[in-house]
């Protein structure tokens, strides 16, 4: 094992972890379970914004199943879980059907609604999920809407009623997309309607983005564009960025991108479950520098607007294939859960990333957050790891540094190699009030605990605390949602503890444990495959 090496500008961080006993940095070099953690409370990096914390719903089949046409209300089961995982941003109507959906197709008596097209000229669907469901939905919940404008078969005239009808009464959607993922190389795509070159795409984001904002000035609005990265070549056309930003930059307010998706391991093998895993679980720091290659992008191209305009990542999650393979129901695993949290503290960390929203809440296929099960609906992993953020983690990001064991792994479909990852991957906070500080900790090793000494400057804990966990039987432990309709291979399994076919409510779970031994310097044990917030108060 390798020691990965503490940086950052924060001198007295530095002088904490010297301070470190050499004996126990020692033993972590020779045993691999020993760490040690630095969190500077004197420090505010930026306010974490809510934003960051969001879900994409989906229109057709009901919402995908939220919304129930026999009893005309929406799902209990998915109003319940959701309201607990405590998403605050949701974009509709929903990733590739929106640059399909005409949205007046979705208002009124849900008895004289036209069915819409998926895609275009591709299969139709009842449309009971429109946007006056959605708001609902999102009102009930204590969140808001993100609408994706329909670029691809839709006019500015169009989206500027949509503006219009949503914001009727008040400011009801304050984001807004333009398009989805227009960007696509045009020969890769069956449906050549739905890719257009950059130059294209600018004049009609000007022309949508000039309409809305006529309707209603106080909208913020996203281009779509992003910045490949090795296997990574979602983005068909190389000068998509420059062009969009330098045409777009005086009428966008984000720039949203999809480049969160891992592993992606198009090309099927028999790669064995710890390998793939090893891979996603490394795709974070690639990740948090793809965030930073699209940051210089905008300060290279907006000009006077670079300042203002923000980084939305509108779709993002576990993913293994879009196809039949030997991985693709693994997104609802614990071991993506961990993927989950690492991503999610790679947006935090990031200056100018402000909106982040998980595919998706639900969906048809193995990616939703939500799965079925015995005729209800039950979270999967993944949403756990989005209600540890929501629900245990602050608003005042402060720094964290780390000295732990690292690993190196292969690359994996679009996951390039990584040397030096860490098995500990920290996060800390403060509440609004300052009073209250967290300790997000992802512990990626398979089968090890991973004890910390743990020292704070800036901040004094009372004893007692709490240590909320999720955690799980294995790294490939579900919690037993159903297989979605349609044949499917059979899934991998870990080779040393194998826990896929076990699936169950008590195979991954979020506990709390009280804690009484925390201080200015503590010791804690991280459990294998988990992540943890260390939730501790000031003292009086």
């Amino acid at each position: 094992m390798w020691i990965r090496r503490v940086s950052g500008p924060a001198l007295i961080a530095a002088v904490i972890l010297v301070a470190w006993p050499v004996a126990t940095r020692l033993r972590a070099q020779t045993i691999g379970l020993a760490a040690g953690v630095a969190v500077d409370a004197t420090q505010i990096r930026r306010v974490i914004p809510n934003t960051l914390y969001g879900v994409n719903l989906q229109w057709p089949g009901n919402g995908n199943g939220m919304w129930n046409p026999t009893a005309g209300t929406f799902d209990y089961g998915v109003l319940g879980y959701t309201s607990l995982a405590g998403p605050t941003i949701m974009r509709f109507p929903g990733g590739l059907y929106s640059d399909a959906y005409h949205w007046m197709n979705g208002i009124g008596p849900m008895s004289s609604r036209p069915a819409g097209e998926l895609w275009v000229g591709g299969p139709t669907s009842p449309s009971n999920v429109g946007t006056d469901e959605a708001l609902q939905f999102a009102s009930l919940l204590g969140s808001q809407l993100l609408i994706t404008a329909n670029a691809g078969s839709g006019t500015a005239e169009e989206a500027a009623a949509w503006v219009a009808y949503a914001n009727r009464g008040g400011s009801r959607v304050k984001y807004w997309e333009i398009g989805n993922e227009l960007y696509y190389d045009p020969h890769t795509l069956p449906i050549p309607s739905l890719t257009v070159d950059p130059d294209t795409y600018a004049a009609r984001f000007v022309a949508f983005a000039s309409a809305m904002k006529q309707v209603d000035p106080t909208i913020k609005i996203a281009a779509i564009g992003g910045e490949n990265t090795q296997n990574y070549a979602l983005v068909g056309y190389p000068n998509w960025d420059p062009t969009v930003i330098a045409k777009a930059a005086p009428y966008m307010d984000y720039l949203a991108i999809h480049n969160a998706y891992a592993p992606l391991n198009y090309v099927e093998n028999l790669t064995d479950v710890r390998t793939i895993y090893s891979a996603m679980l490394a795709a974070p720091i690639g990740i948090a520098q793809n965030l930073q290659t699209v940051s210089n992008a905008i300060d290279a191209y907006a000009g006077s607007r670079a300042s203002q305009i923000r980084i939305a990542v509108t779709e993002w999650g576990p993913f293994f294939n879009p196809f039949f393979s030997l991985y693709v129901l693994h997104a609802r695993t614990l071991g993506s859960a961990l993927f989950v949290a690492s991503t999610l503290k790679a947006f935090i960390e990031s200056p100018r990333t402000d909106i982040a929203n998980a595919f998706a809440l639900l969906d048809n296929g193995p990616e939703a957050w939500l799965g079925p099960r015995a005729g209800s609906w039950y979270p999967t992993a993944p949403l756990y790891a989005l209600q540890m953020y929501t629900q245990h983690f602050g608003s005042l990001l402060v720094p964290s540094y780390v000295a732990a064991p690292t690993y190196s792994s292969p690359a994996i479909g679009v996951v390039p190699p990584q040397l030096n990852v860490p098995y500990l991957d920290i996060v800390s906070s403060l509440s609004a009030d300052r009073k209250t500080l967290y300790i997000m900790a992802i512990n990626k090793h398979f089968d090890q605990p991973i004890q910390a000494t743990i020292r704070l400057n800036g901040f004094n804990p009372i004893s007692a605390g709490a240590a909320w966990q999720l955690i799980g039987t294995g790294i490939d432990a579900n919690t037993g949602t159903d297989f979605p309709p349609g044949l499917w291979l059979p899934q991998m399994q870990d080779w040393l503890n194998p826990r896929f076919y076990l699936g169950s409510p008590s195979e991954v779970v979020v506990v709390r444990a009280p804690q009484i031994n925390f201080g200015q310097t503590f010791t804690f044990t991280f459990q294998p495959h988990s992540v943890t917030s260390l939730e501790l108060h000031a003292a009086p």
